[in-house]
């Protein structure tokens, strides 16, 4: 899928799935808590391809070893969207240092 199809994609599905009801803090700045995103990547997404929702044009998939480094300037400072690549869970992030999973009715 190019950005485009990714990012209507992501839109789409997103209104089809169950929200986790509590946000998660992951920090912001220095205190990023990356062993927390990295078990949510490897143990919630369970992907080897991660595909990074940003918007219409930068949205794209990478292998999941290099999501880290892929986000590492948008955590804290931007909204955006991580998804494994069947495109049934997601992790949705917040300027604001926090995080909410999603994951589509028949995965919970």
């Amino acid at each position: 899928m190019d950005s485009r199809e990714l990012f209507k994609a992501a839109e789409y599905l997103r209104s089809t799935l169950i929200w986790q009801k509590d946000w998660i803090h992951y920090g912001t700045g220095k205190e990023i808590k990356y062993d927390l995103l990295d078990d949510l990547i490897a143990n919630f997404l369970k992907s080897d391809n991660i595909n990074i929702v940003y918007n219409r044009t930068n949205s794209r998939a990478i292998e999941s070893k290099k999501v880290r480094s892929k986000i590492k300037d948008l955590l804290g400072k931007r909204n955006f969207e991580i998804w494994n690549d069947s495109m049934d869970r997601v992790i949705q992030f917040k300027q604001i240092g926090v995080l909410l999973k999603g994951v589509k009715p028949n995965e919970t």
